[in-house]
């Protein structure tokens, strides 16, 4: 599913909507959106977080990458993301993800 471009506030808005009703596609979605924003990185870091531990392989991935870009750029904020990348991945590991 992709709604358009960013800068669209009505699409983002209902993606925000169904990402609040808990669909993990819209999390990540929105995740993916928010990446562009640097003030709302940390946003999409939480949003592929719930996603990824819904199932989402597609959110792992992208909080996998969120983690190797904070421990390859500034070192503020690393570890900890460092730490949440590797838990999504013990959790796939146990888990059956789906491709959404």
């Amino acid at each position: 599913m992709q709604i358009g471009p960013a800068g669209q506030p009505a699409a983002e808005r209902r993606l925000q909507e169904w990402a609040d009703q808990g669909s993990p596609v819209a999390q990540r979605e929105l995740a993916l959106r928010y990446l562009s924003n640097p003030d709302k990185r940390h946003e999409a870091m939480q949003l592929f977080e719930r996603a990824a531990s819904a199932g989402d392989a597609q959110a792992a991935v992208g909080l996998v990458g969120m983690a190797h870009e904070a421990s390859a750029g500034s070192r503020g904020g690393s570890a900890g993301a460092a730490l949440n990348a590797s838990r999504v991945i013990k959790e796939a590991a146990t888990t059956n993800y789906l491709a959404h």
